[in-house]
């Protein structure tokens, strides 16, 4: 695969059917790597690097990239634009270890242009409000891995998404995401890493008061819903 081969033009068309993309084809030498290696192969120049990447990260950045804007032809056009782009100066980009990481904080920085140039709005805080970031009963959030009935897993889904939209946000990126806080706090556009870890503090504590009427529902894995979200 040489750079002018390369085509997201139909990248909308297969979230589409989001149910039916295949998996990614992660080439074995490159799975078994660390992200740093793989962004190093990247810039290199390796084409199965570029595969990669795109395979395990484009519908992860789509599902991110639809949360800020309906307009799922602005985000496709984003993501074409961030990869064009990552594969035109990759070897003036940096090193990092979390493409993820990279990937999502261009992103969101690319989607926010996007809508400020179309006079959508005129600031992050102002796209913020309008943000959805709902999250889901079937939601791989860390705080949802202890074995809550169909039920529980409603009621926290619906709780969790009475939080302010940065609040979910940082949510989603620390616990579904894995990311630290201090990637977090970059991505989000935050000075300090401490105003990141705050954030989801204070999006902890809301939540387990969300929660406290519905504690004899979730009982007897109440306190262990608050215990794995603080880890």
């Amino acid at each position: 695969m040489n750079e002018k081969q390369v085509d997201f033009r139909h990248y909308g068309e297969r979230i589409e059917g989001e149910g039916n993309i295949k998996p990614p084809r992660l080439p074995d030498n490159y799975s078994r790597q660390s992200e740093a290696a793989i962004w190093k192969a990247f810039r290199n120049g390796e084409e199965d690097a570029l595969v990669y990447i795109y395979e395990e990260y484009a519908n992860k950045m789509y599902r991110y990239g639809c949360q800020f804007s309906p307009k799922r032809e602005l985000v496709s056009d984003s993501i074409q634009e961030l990869f064009t782009e990552i594969i035109s100066n990759r070897h003036k980009l940096g090193d990092t270890s979390s493409i993820k990481f990279y990937l999502f904080k261009s992103l969101r920085r690319k989607i926010f242009r996007a809508l400020k140039k179309e006079k959508i709005f005129i600031s992050v805080d102002e796209a913020m409000k309008h943000a959805d970031f709902n999250i889901l009963e079937d939601s791989s959030l860390k705080f949802m891995y202890q074995e809550f009935s169909d039920q529980q897993k409603v009621i926290i889904a619906a709780e969790c998404n009475k939080l302010p939209a940065k609040q979910k946000e940082a949510l989603l990126l620390y616990f579904y995401e894995g990311m630290s806080y201090k990637e977090i706090a970059e991505t989000i556009g935050m000075s300090r890493t401490k105003s990141a870890r705050a954030l989801i503090y204070r999006a902890i504590d809301s939540m387990s008061k969300f929660l406290q009427p519905y504690k004899d529902v979730l009982y007897p894995l109440w306190p262990f819903l608050i215990a794995s979200a603080l880890v």
